[in-house]
């Protein structure tokens, strides 16, 4: 894709701004406080008396954006890498899988590798947003609800286990629906398992997603039996036991045959 098309499709989108002379961004010195004024060549730059460093934006539409390190470097801004990338990872290729798919036929692979692991943290942090977005809006109503936590990484700092990236993800299993929110990170001594979730920290999220006529379908974790009060609850589910909802697992009596 052209240069000059790959950016208009990312002006269409809102995701820079156009290029105006002078400048009509309006972007506060970092020193002083105020608002920095037009200059020539497409530049802010501060004129306080009493600002001690001149603050200066080179290229104002293009602040707040995910190119501004590439042209606040010097680099050649490359929009259509951005268009690339993110094709790349809807498609969920590897970083080296994008490197091949995205890159330009006289861009070097090492450049490429580059580009990909810098576009890829920026979309990154954009889904995290839209993914937390989504879970504060979303208010299942006359569904069963299935509740469940999980860490995806760990570390051991200084004797103690620090259990990161912690979430509680809502899945509705009739509208076929769900959430995802991020909870904060637990420590606990040694090399311990994470310690269990209280009534305080899932009250707020659960009470918040769970509209009219759920049925929660909580696990064992007393939390969130605490939390889901005031809502018929389905028991039986054990995710140990890959024991899911909506149909449980009936237990055989004693005696009975198969």
């Amino acid at each position: 894709m052209p240069k000059q098309k790959a950016r208009a499709v990312l002006i269409q989108q809102g995701v820079i701004g156009r290029i105006r002379s002078p400048p009509r961004e309006r972007i506060a010195c970092w020193n002083r406080g105020c608002f920095m004024k037009p200059q020539r060549d497409n530049l802010l730059r501060c004129v306080h008396d009493k600002c001690t460093v001149r603050s200066r934006v080179n290229q104002p539409h293009l602040a707040y954006s995910p190119f501004y390190a590439q042209a606040s470097a010097g680099w050649d801004v490359n929009y259509a890498g951005l268009l690339r990338t993110c094709y790349c990872l809807g498609i969920k290729a590897a970083n080296d899988q994008a490197a091949h798919l995205s890159r330009d036929k006289d861009q070097s692979f090492r450049s490429a590798q580059d580009m990909v692991h810098l576009f890829y943290k920026k979309h990154r942090v954009v889904l995290a947003y839209a993914e937390k977005i989504h879970a504060s809006q979303e208010v299942f109503q006359d569904d069963i609800v299935e509740v469940d936590t999980g860490r995806t990484s760990g570390k051991t700092v200084g004797g103690s286990r620090h259990h990161q990236r912690r979430l509680l993800a809502l899945k509705g299993r009739l509208q076929k629906t769900w959430a995802v929110h991020s909870l904060e990170t637990k420590i606990s001594d040694g090399k311990r398992g994470s310690p269990p979730e209280t009534k305080s920290e899932m009250t707020p999220l659960l009470q918040g997603s769970l509209g009219k006529g759920v049925v929660v379908a909580p696990d064992s974790a007393h939390a969130w039996r605490a939390a889901a009060s005031g809502h018929a609850r389905l028991t039986g589910v054990s995710h140990l036991r890959k024991i899911y909802t909506p149909a449980s697992r009936l237990q055989k009596k004693p005696g009975q045959k198969d």
